[in-house]
């Protein structure tokens, strides 16, 4: 099990999630998104960096021919303004769905939202599952939620990878080292 959680470390710290064991209770606890603001501030850098050059260089370049300054402008402009807006979904995304620690013992999972805990007692737990969702042409979203006795499912963790592969392989880890850790 340590070498489990010893991988599990690695595969959260590569999402940018903090992770700890406490050894006394048992309990492995996974936390909130790290650096999520630096991606937030990056992509609000590059939208501003996209506008500058939309409006300063079409000042620059007004003594170049109009259709070669066009498409300077689009090459410069489209790929800035893109991963700009990429990083900020990126970072609205974490944040919806990484939201409070999770603490995963034995007894229960208990999830934070805000100033309230909720609990989900081990035995109305009937699964920890996983699913990924293609949001654009090359993000992938993937959850991994917990399924209550009455189907319910609440959300546990929220990753995003360019990777389809290592995002089924990494949630798939994930989630069995989690239920491995809490008998399911």
């Amino acid at each position: 099990m340590q070498q489990n959680f010893t991988t599990l470390g690695l595969k959260l710290k590569r999402h940018k999630l903090s992770y700890s064991y406490n050894e006394k209770d048992k309990a492995l606890e996974i936390g909130k998104s790290l650096n999520k603001n630096k991606q937030l501030i990056m992509g609000i850098i590059l939208l501003i960096i996209t506008l500058v050059l939309l409006f300063v260089g079409g000042t620059l370049l007004s003594s170049v021919n109009p259709v070669i300054r066009k498409y300077i402008l689009i090459v410069l402009i489209i790929p800035t303004g893109s991963f700009g807006i990429k990083m900020i979904w990126n970072f609205i995304t974490l944040s919806k769905g990484n939201k409070g620690n999770k603490k995963f013992t034995k007894e229960a999972i208990l999830i934070e939202k805000g100033k309230n805990t909720l609990e989900f007692p081990i035995h109305k737990i009937s699964d920890i599952d996983f699913k990924i969702e293609n949001n654009t042409n090359d993000i992938f979203e993937g959850n991994i939620f917990l399924i209550d006795l009455e189907g319910n499912k609440v959300n546990l963790l929220t990753l995003i990878d360019d990777d389809n592969k290592f995002l089924k392989n990494d949630l798939k880890f994930i989630s069995d080292t989690i239920k491995e850790h809490i008998g399911k």
